[in-house]
């Protein structure tokens, strides 16, 4: 029979196997904490021209930041273009930049003109821990927005924008043929994009046929998009799909197309 002194013993014995055990349990669950908060902190993001992923990012242009948890909200405000949209924060070398939209796997802003390349970026979530990058950045690269990139959609690869033959009614860009008019008073477009505000010169070319451009800037209702105006040239009247490129110095735009119809 055991006697006192081994009963004390064995007692001992098994309250600090008790204590191991549960110290280890405990430092399982805060390993577990910690690995998941640092996987949270660690994950890439991937930052790229938000109208033309091709192209590089570009200044005061906007760019999409993709990735996980952002927020738990989808908002936009193109208009006013917030510093803090639902909840979530993206700044450039410590400066908050304009907000267009975001959700939870996607955030779009607008890069600020200042600073030199590379740049840090960091998102700052709704909840959890700052996210950071570099990025590179360019004064000017052309790229037309597009209404769709689905090859399948009606739309695909048509420009955003107006045109007009008179000069006061502008009709928006649709796959219906536009008229041509004349060479007095020729059709007149107008198309969205970015990176050419800071160009000296921007050419517009539809199937290699260059076209008089009377007005390249930024946009003026639309933060981060930039605006520019061309004429279509009386004789391509008839002429049906045309593939239209911008281009500035030996940078060149996506793909973009329109439809020319009837002489006016």
């Amino acid at each position: 029979m055991p006697n006192h002194t081994t009963q004390q013993s064995n007692f001992r014995n098994f309250i600090r196997r008790r204590r191991c055990a549960s110290a280890w349990r405990g430092l399982g669950v805060g390993c577990c904490l910690w690995i998941a908060a640092l996987t949270a902190q660690a994950q890439a993001l991937t930052v790229r021209n938000f109208v033309n992923p091709e192209a590089p990012l570009v200044r005061e242009a906007l760019a999409e930041i993709t990735g996980e948890n952002f927020t738990d909200v989808f908002e936009q405000d193109p208009f006013e273009t917030p510093t803090l949209l639902g909840g979530v924060e993206v700044l450039l070398d410590g400066v908050p930049q304009r907000l267009r939209a975001v959700s939870p796997t996607r955030v779009v802003f607008i890069v600020s003109a200042a600073g030199l390349s590379p740049r840090a970026l960091e998102l700052r979530p709704k909840t959890g821990n700052p996210l950071t990058a570099n990025i590179e950045v360019v004064s000017v690269w052309p790229s037309v927005f597009v209404q769709s990139m689905d090859e399948n959609d009606e739309s695909a690869f048509l420009p955003s924008g107006l045109w007009t033959t008179s000069g006061i009614t502008q009709v928006t860009i649709t796959n219906d043929p536009i008229p041509v008019g004349n060479r007095q008073q020729p059709t007149r477009v107008t198309i969205t994009g970015t990176g050419w505000r800071y160009a000296s010169r921007v050419r517009v070319w539809l199937n290699g046929i260059e076209c008089n451009v009377s007005l390249a800037g930024p946009a003026i209702f639309f933060p981060g998009l930039d605006e520019l105006v061309f004429d279509i040239p009386s004789y391509l009247a008839n002429g049906g799909g045309y593939h239209l490129r911008l281009t500035v110095g030996d940078r060149e735009s996506n793909y973009a197309r329109i439809n020319l119809g009837a002489a006016q």
